[in-house]
């Protein structure tokens, strides 16, 4: 019987969700929205994967630097930078998935860790990201050509972004979904049975090296093809996010440093610094 979160739970969730925003700092929540999706992406490729991936911000700051670039340079609406983000960092998922899959364990992690700094050196040296500045200047914009993102609703004497934010809190609480529906899915059953090294998970491969079994997994018909552009998904949807609250896109989103990032907002200085 599978087991889950009992409805109130969810409830509960979905309610302090909504009220966030009127007790805690914005942006802060809209941050800590982000990198939940980010690592919820991680735990697929390495939790229920068990694919340790060293370059997952990759697609992270790939997303971030091709979103913002397609919101300001393009003028498209947020919409079709999110799906424009999407489609062109699937792609940089198939190519890095293509060469790290052939390899495992540690051999697997280094490959996606110098794959990684191949897009880190390229976004520092590519002309139109701004090298160590980044990108700066996005506009917000409005979804759908209706709701305005930049409109604030004051509340108690503070201006609060409460349209920015649950836009950002949908498109989070989408990406978590399909992760989940990804993981209770028969492809993602294949992958938590090939992790432990059961039973093999797919037919006709009884013999075969564990590495047959992941491989063949990605090339089942009616399933997603590809386990690393699947768990590339969500960091590809939270720094879209994450871009769309800060306006800005450095370097440091695609090497995997998050530590350090300027003030959020207030103005439309919003750099990205090297850590």
């Amino acid at each position: 019987m599978k087991q889950g979160l009992h409805p109130a739970l969810w409830l509960t969730l979905a309610a302090l969700a909504i009220l966030a925003p009127f007790v805690i700092y914005p942006i802060f929540v809209m941050e800590l929205l982000c990198f939940a999706l980010f690592a919820a992406a991680f735990n697929l490729l390495l939790g229920y994967g068990g694919l340790l991936s060293f370059g997952h911000a990759a697609f992270f700051g790939g997303a971030a630097y091709i979103a913002g670039h397609a919101l300001r340079d393009w003028g498209v609406t947020q919409e079709v930078g999110l799906l424009i983000a999407t489609l062109a960092t699937a792609a940089l998922g198939v190519l890095i998935g293509f060469v790290a899959i052939r390899r495992q364990g540690i051999y697997f992690a280094m490959v996606t860790l110098a794959l990684a700094q191949i897009v880190f050196f390229a976004c520092v040296q590519a002309p139109f990201t701004g090298g160590e500045d980044g990108l700066q200047g996005i506009p917000k914009g409005k979804v759908l050509g209706l709701i305005d993102l930049n409109a604030t609703v004051m509340v108690g004497g503070h201006a609060l972004p409460l349209a920015l934010y649950y836009f950002v809190l949908l498109v989070c609480a989408g990406g978590l979904w399909l992760i989940y529906r990804t993981v209770h899915s028969p492809f993602g059953q294949v992958l938590k049975d090939t992790r432990k090294r059961s039973a093999r998970a797919v037919a006709g491969l009884r013999g075969q090296p564990l590495q047959a079994d992941r491989l063949r997994a990605l090339r089942q018909p009616r399933r997603p093809r590809w386990r690393h552009q699947i768990a590339g998904g969500g960091p590809r949807l939270a720094d879209r996010c994450k871009l769309a609250h800060l306006r800005r896109s450095g370097a440091d989103d695609a090497a995997g440093r998050h530590g350090h990032h300027p003030r959020p907002c207030g103005g439309r200085d919003h750099r990205a610094y090297p850590a």
